[in-house]
């Protein structure tokens, strides 16, 4: 039952307990500097009490003395206030609440105090602040972090490039709480590492960039051959005029020595100081750069096409652990413009590049491929002027439908012997006022022949005109006409839009209404009154 009891009222204390906040909880806290630290009550406190390390603490509610309280009690808030951090604090600080009403019972939290201790950070084997090394060969580095707390991790950089863990093994002692990191990397440095610093870095949240000393480095002396290049080509020479023929290369130690090849077998070695000027066609200048970068340079004191099509190389001779490395460099120059940039490596290579320039499509492109083009520029400008011709003529496609199986011209010699018309009679046309006057008298020249009434005394010319019943004519008689408008049903193969033209036809009406005057026997001339 006791045992019951016991464990009914630990989990009530420790639920009771869970009410009670501290802030902050494991706080670092700097040495000589002032620290906080409050617990949080969710109703008003009677009594607060502080212990460290189970050290009862009275702190002053005077705001004086180095340890002080502060917050409202009514408002369930009991703070204290570190004015100087000293190791003492380096401790379990905890808070006792007594919650008014429940004066018999304490509720309590504690926060893990850290006082911070920067270590000391040292990197074995730097010499003058330097790490040598041999590209190519496993290099042993150790760092060496002493006497930290709370415990950083350390981590490995070559400039600002991580190095993976997997080339680092790592110890951790501790003593009198501080701890004691010794980090071994084993790596191969390459030659686009020398120069760089390599760098023993710890990394926590405490730290304070451009504050506190987190790193050890130094800087790599990585030594190797002269490094290979693809064949370089140089752009943008000019005939009769002179041009410097380079090459940037790596390596360290420096060239004991760097010549010209010419494919003349003739060889121009570097002067270490001064110009060379002895050799008629070049003048050769001295090696320039340093830390493992360098420029070697041959000027062409005249541009030709002979030597803008020869082959240029350079020999770098360098020793490295005691045995002879030469390297050699292959040169091509142009008298082209230099090539445009690639916009991605999948475009173009150094091999294939446009340059737009129009001397070397010229000469790309043979006599055959000339002609060709011409020939098909001439037959596209003789198509476009035949075209041009047929539409203004309206011949072939763009000529308009006509009648079937008789000319016009035969149709109105053929009509025009039984139809007269008085010149005083007038004819009203309504037609489109775009159509031009041409082509409106034509349209109602050929309207008034075809749709004229035949006479009737030639069986013939029975039923010609308009599919209205034909009209009697009388010898002499006058006929009458009316305008009656319709769509023409005459197109192009090439008409861009609907034809909007009117075109105007004449239908044969009854002129049994008309009065007519009869012939007269004395004149022989008809006489017609409207």
């Amino acid at each position: 039952m006791s045992q019951l009891t016991f464990i009914l009222s630990a989990m009530l204390f420790g639920y009771v307990a869970c009410s009670i906040t501290i802030d902050p909880v494991d706080p670092i806290l700097r040495l000589d500097e002032t620290a906080k630290i409050m617990c949080k009550a969710p109703s008003s406190i009677e009594n607060c009490f502080w212990y460290i390390n189970n050290a009862l603490l009275n702190p002053s509610t005077a705001g004086t003395g180095r340890i002080r309280s502060f917050g409202s009690l009514e408002d369930g808030e009991c703070g204290i206030e570190f004015m100087t951090i000293t190791e003492a604090e380096n401790a379990a600080v905890t808070c006792h609440v007594f919650l008014v009403g429940q004066s018999d019972k304490a509720e309590s939290a504690t926060a893990n105090v850290t006082t911070l201790v920067l270590p000391t950070i040292v990197m074995d084997g730097v010499v003058n602040n330097k790490v040598n090394a041999v590209a190519g060969e496993e290099a042993e580095l150790k760092c060496t972090v002493a006497g930290a707390r709370p415990t950083p991790a350390v981590l490995w950089k070559i400039g600002d490039r991580e190095i993976d863990e997997s080339f680092r093994t790592t110890s951790v002692s501790m003593d009198d709480n501080l701890a004691t990191i010794v980090d071994t990397l084993r790596y191969s440095f390459a030659p686009s590492d020398h120069g760089q610093q390599v760098r023993c870095v710890t990394a926590g949240s405490w730290i304070v960039v451009g504050q506190d000393e987190y790193d050890a480095y130094a800087q790599l002396d990585v030594m190797f051959a002269p490094q290979p290049q693809e064949p370089i080509k140089l752009y943008g020479f000019v005939d009769g005029q002179p041009g410097d023929i380079f090459v940037n290369f790596t390596a360290n130690p420096q060239p004991t020595k760097v010549s010209w090849l010419l494919d003349t077998n003739e060889r121009l070695d570097v002067p270490a100081t001064g110009v060379n000027y002895d050799n008629p066609d070049f003048e050769v200048h001295p090696m320039t750069g340093s830390q493992g970068t360098y420029e070697a340079r041959l000027r062409l004191k005249t541009v030709t096409e002979e030597s803008a099509a020869r082959v240029y190389r350079l020999s770098v001779e360098s020793f490295l652990k005691g045995e002879e490395q030469i390297q050699e460099y292959t040169v091509h120059i142009s008298m082209n413009a230099a090539p445009l940039p690639c916009k991605s490596t999948n475009d173009c290579s150094s091999e294939q590049v446009s340059t737009f320039d129009s001397d070397s499509i010229a000469a790309e492109l043979g006599g055959g491929e000339i002609a060709a083009i011409i020939l098909v520029m001439i037959a596209l400008l003789v198509l476009v002027a035949v075209l041009l011709y047929a539409r203004n003529t309206g011949r072939w496609c763009f000529a308009g439908t006509k009648a079937v199986g008789v000319s016009t011209k035969e149709r109105a010699d053929e009509e025009a012997a039984n139809v007269e018309l008085d010149e005083a009679d007038d004819v009203k046309v309504e037609a489109n006022p775009r159509q031009s006057l041409t082509n409106r008298l034509s349209s109602l020249y050929e309207t008034i022949l075809s749709k004229a009434a035949p006479n009737k005394k030639s069986e013939r010319f029975t039923g010609v005109g308009n599919t209205a019943a034909d009209v009697d004519v009388k010898d002499g008689a006058i006929v009458y006409a009316e305008l009656d408008l319709k769509s023409s049903d005459e197109s192009s193969c090439l008409r861009g839009k609907e034809e909007t033209t009117e075109y105007a036809e004449i239908v044969p009406i009854n002129t049994d209404d008309a009065p007519v005057t009869k012939t007269s026997d004395d004149t022989g001339d008809d006489q017609t009154t409207a």
